[in-house]
């Protein structure tokens, strides 16, 4: 056997290792599982010398032994490769990173563990700057998590519980649609001179008020880790700069003569980039969010249950009022009560079409938040109107198919079920495309509605 072969089937064999592991992790730390099964799924379709698949590997050989103790012998072909993934990462030219990613293996807060990998992970795909303050200031913060996590690890009994992620808070989805994924805003906006002040008194991450919420027996309380807070878009777009300025200031105050008098200068220029670059991206991802919500709409067309969506349309052709008369006089005692019965009865009997309605409602939902946080940052940047340009075309189609389609209240269209803002900011895009459709014939060739 060839030694890419060899290597192949070691792989295997580390994988059949985890699983075999696997009931015993998920009584502790079922997320560790839920990920390890992800992982499963991609090792499967990914190519056989996918060195970023190692790595996961190599971190899910160490999350489970977190759990269960080592579950790879030392004697496995694999184990020392294994090691050095999970605790080191050659390409990052960083002592604290390295120093930061080493101590992964004697942690036992996975929450922690989590966060530090996240780091390393956005610097090795370039969505760090290795030089932006904010992410200067979240290492400096890791660094001390890491220090409070080892300064109170103490050895457990046998009849201790290992720390699972159950216990622990869950992350956030940032805004704009982003990744939901180990990223919670702190919801305490204080001012940057009270935060620096804070950072001193206490270890980062702490959650003071939380503490004196429930008062427990000293003799059952588990020391805990701090946790490291990462700032979402938002936050980093409104005080994100001038928080961590205040957080800096003492720094600025007792060595004046190491930093530049344009320093601060250069720092608020380069967040400002960093920031508008993150903005893109979300847009970016809203903007998917957005046609994936407009085929799940146009795929009730054509699917299960498209009959009753076209009787609803043949009304709406000859009504005055058209589509939005017909939905609002869908329910009892209306004058399309008949049509709000089968439309009922549809949903009732044909599972499918049911499926497929929550399925368009939810990934409507999920565009109407995204657009709502967009339209946020479009105002805090000053660049509304290049905001709604971006979106101009994707709200009038999603506006299009929402306004024709029953929501889930009698009486209602899809189109009810946004925000408010998204409703108002979809509405303006459908009678903007409305009027140039109108104009087409006198000013120039019509636009493609799609």
């Amino acid at each position: 056997m060839s030694e890419t072969l060899t290597q192949i089937a070691d792989l295997a064999n580390v994988m059949d290792y985890l699983d075999r592991t696997k009931d015993v992790v998920r009584e502790h730390a079922p997320d560790v599982v839920q990920r390890f099964e992800r992982l499963k799924e991609r090792v499967s379709r990914a190519p056989e010398d996918d060195l970023f698949l190692r790595t996961e590997i190599a971190y899910a050989v160490q999350d489970f032994s977190r759990v269960a103790d080592p579950v790879l012998p030392d004697t496995h072909p694999l184990a020392a490769e294994m090691k050095e993934r999970a605790t080191s990462a050659p390409e990052i030219k960083s002592d604290e990173v390295q120093h930061l990613l080493a101590s992964t293996v004697s942690l036992t807060d996975q929450r922690l563990v989590n966060q530090i990998r996240g780091m390393v992970e956005d610097m090795r795909s370039g969505v760090a700057d290795p030089e932006h303050p904010d992410f200067l200031f979240s290492i400096e913060q890791l660094e001390r998590a890491v220090s409070g996590a080892q300064n109170v690890n103490e050895p457990q009994s046998s009849s201790d519980t290992r720390p699972t992620d159950e216990t622990r808070p869950g992350l956030h989805p940032s805004p704009g649609g982003g990744h939901a994924e180990e990223n919670n805003p702190s919801a305490d906006q204080t001012t940057p001179q009270k935060n620096a002040e804070q950072a001193k008194k206490e270890p980062a991450g702490t959650d003071k008020a939380q503490s004196t919420d429930k008062k427990e027996p000293e003799a059952q309380k588990e020391p805990e880790a701090p946790v490291v807070q990462k700032m979402s878009m938002g936050a980093a777009l409104v005080g994100g700069f001038s928080r961590l300025a205040g957080a800096l200031a003492t720094k600025l105050e007792a060595e004046p003569g190491k930093l530049s008098p344009g320093w601060l200068d250069r720092a608020r220029e380069k967040s400002q980039r960093h920031d508008a670059a993150q903005a893109e991206k979300n847009m970016d991802h809203t903007a998917h969010l957005g046609s994936e919500a407009v085929e799940a709409m146009q795929a009730l067309r054509q699917g299960p249950g498209s009959s009753i969506l076209a009787a609803i349309a043949e009304a709406a052709a000859s009504d005055p009022g058209g589509m939005s008369a017909v939905l609002s006089e869908m329910k009892p005692g209306g004058k399309y009560a008949s049509l709000h019965g089968q439309f009922e009865a549809e949903k009732q009997n044909n599972q499918a079409f049911a499926s497929s309605l929550e399925n368009a409602a939810s990934k409507l939902d999920a565009y109407g938040k995204g657009r709502e946080a967009a339209q946020k940052l479009g105002e805090t940047m000053s660049t509304s109107t290049r905001v709604e340009q971006r979106f101009a075309q994707i709200d009038a189609q999603i506006g299009k198919e929402a306004e024709s389609l029953p929501g889930s209240n009698p009486g209602t269209s899809m189109m009810e079920e946004l925000g408010e803002k998204t409703k108002e900011l979809v509405k303006k895009a459908v009678e903007t495309l409305a009027r140039l459709f109108r104009a087409a014939p006198s000013s120039g060739p019509t636009m493609s509605p799609g």
